[in-house]
């Protein structure tokens, strides 16, 4: 009982000096401090997150000189994943006696799982975000090819043996690198008209990425998959 008696009377005295007033502030002041810092860090990681994904047009890519193993594709539908398809090659198109290389992107529906493409209705209109790829029979193109070829929105262009309408002025795709594929301009297409166009053939240099898309933990599952 004495040594509540002395705790009570100590910490009466410390309260009106004041002693324990300032120490109650500072440590209200520290513990704010901390939550601020800790709330920062997480929103900062999570924008990094969202623009590393946008990056990729995806959470996760997997890329590979053929399409991917079915064994993969249906992990992750079991883990409820998003999932698509993109091949990327380098090929001549052409717009009657005109001809010019072009980075060609074939891209499944639902193309980008992350981040925006962004395309105009002419080339010199504002660009906006589109939904979704390019449809079929249709393509997206940099006004750099356009420019090229002197063709324009609404014109046919020969890639392969498939000619395919200017439907769009392609602006920006979300998964645009700054390597060797970007000295030629773009053309989107969509997945579904590739095999149509007949450039995939035997020992053709296609590159495939299948791009995945979720929420964690499926996400990080998913990444985790073929180690387990």
């Amino acid at each position: 009982m004495k040594a509540w008696r002395l705790a009570t009377r100590s910490w009466t005295r410390g309260l009106r000096a004041g002693r324990l007033t300032v120490l109650m502030i500072a440590l209200t002041v520290a513990v704010a401090a901390i939550t601020t810092v800790g709330f920062f860090i997480d929103r900062v990681s999570a924008s990094v997150a969202r623009e590393a994904a946008g990056v990729l047009a995806a959470d996760l890519k997997i890329r590979a000189d053929d399409p991917l193993n079915p064994e993969y594709l249906a992990e992750a539908e079991r883990q409820g994943l998003a999932t698509g398809q993109v091949a990327n090659f380098p090929t001549v198109v052409l717009f009657g006696d005109a001809s010019q290389l072009a980075s060609l992107y074939a891209v499944s529906d639902g193309y980008p799982l992350r981040g925006q493409v962004r395309i105009a209705d002419e080339l010199e209109s504002v660009a906006y975000a589109a939904t979704g790829g390019p449809p079929p029979g249709s393509v997206w193109v940099e006004a750099g090819l356009l420019a090229r070829l002197g063709a324009n929105v609404g014109s046919r262009l020969s890639v392969g043996a498939r000619e395919l309408a200017v439907e769009r002025v392609l602006k920006h795709r979300p998964d645009q690198s700054m390597g060797f594929d970007t000295f030629a301009p773009s053309l989107l297409m969509n997945l579904a008209d590739l095999e149509s166009t007949e450039l995939v053939r035997p020992g053709s240099r296609v590159g495939w990425a299948q791009p995945f898309a979720g929420e964690p933990p499926e996400g990080e599952g998913f990444r985790n998959w073929p180690q387990e």
